[in-house]
């Protein structure tokens, strides 16, 4: 893979991981609730969610979607099914920091599970796999992907998590923090809104 493919593998990489959509939305409201630290796990688990999900499609698992149409519809409602459900439950955070509350953020497994129904990780990754892989060295190049899948998405995923974090700061009363988790829960609708329609 040459530094021009890279550069724009990269590029690509940064737009996807950086934009809204549920994983970064989720990790700016545990970054509200919870701080930086504890929203690691959920940050880690959604950065190897996604390479094994990079490798499946690699696989020729991505195939078996485009020339299944009932299968690939039957992922994709239930994905958006459960993305809407998270979606929803955001609205029933009131706690911010480090205020007891009984819930608790997601682990390294609940992430990466979670990425099986995240209808925009599988888009990126049969996307990227198609465009960026090659036919020589195949294996190589997809190494190559998920490293920089890994490398760039930890940067934009922190972002996330920091803004969280810093909007916490700013959440002193219920209605502050009631409006900031409804935003969150608006966004994810809105961000599922381009999946519905292709």
């Amino acid at each position: 893979m040459t530094l021009t493919v890279m550069f724009s593998l990269a590029l690509f990489t940064l737009f996807v991981a950086i934009t809204p959509g549920p994983n970064n939305l989720l990790l700016a409201g545990s970054g509200a609730q919870f701080g930086i630290r504890k929203t690691l796990s959920h940050l880690i688990g959604i950065r190897l969610g996604l390479s094994v999900m990079l490798l499946i499609c690699a696989s020729g698992f991505s195939s078996i979607l485009t020339t299944s149409p009932i299968l690939a519809a039957t992922l994709k409602y239930l994905g958006l099914g459960y993305m809407l459900w998270l979606a929803l439950a955001m609205l029933r955070h009131q706690k911010i920091g480090n205020t007891p509350s009984s819930s608790s953020p997601f682990s390294v497994t609940q992430a990466a599970v979670f990425q099986c129904v995240n209808t925009k990780s599988w888009t990126a990754s049969m996307t990227v796999i198609a465009s960026f892989s090659q036919s020589t060295h195949y294996w190589l190049s997809v190494a190559c992907i998920i490293t920089i899948f890994i490398i760039v998405g930890l940067f934009a995923n922190l972002c996330w998590v920091w803004l969280g974090k810093k909007a916490a700061a700013l959440l002193t009363t219920e209605k502050r923090t009631r409006t900031f988790y409804a935003t969150l829960c608006v966004l994810t609708i809105m961000s599922m809104v381009p999946l519905v329609v292709t």
